[in-house]
């Protein structure tokens, strides 16, 4: 794969906590490697850990295990280093955890793109 600035990958964690980092920033590891350190953050023996590659006009969908769902714009999730803890991309409810993350493309209104109202 071609690494460029456009190669981002969005991680989320099931607690609600995102950042976008970019790909040339993961080392490339061996067979017998242990993995590479992404998110840093105090994670249980279970929680779940969702990353995914982004492009440049894309908007990420979240959804929960209560049926909450929201759509948010990418760049709302800043860049960070992978060892950094992120920032919180979704506000959840008691007992409710991130189960699905999706890529849309971003709504470009007709009349924004060319200056008129």
């Amino acid at each position: 794969m071609l690494v460029t600035d456009d190669n981002i990958i969005l991680t989320l964690t099931e607690k609600g906590y995102g950042q976008r980092t970019f790909l040339k920033e993961y080392r490339k590891t061996g067979r017998n490697a242990k993995g590479v350190k992404n998110i840093s953050l105090n994670l249980e023996k279970n929680d779940k850990v969702i990353a995914i590659k982004m492009g440049k006009l894309v908007d990420i969908l979240i959804g929960t295990e209560q049926g909450q769902v929201i759509r948010l714009p990418l760049d709302s999730i800043r860049i960070t280093h992978r060892k950094a803890k992120g920032v919180r991309a979704i506000k959840l409810y008691k007992e409710d955890s991130v189960v699905a993350i999706g890529k849309c493309a971003t709504f470009i209104d007709d009349k924004e793109e060319n200056g008129k109202d």
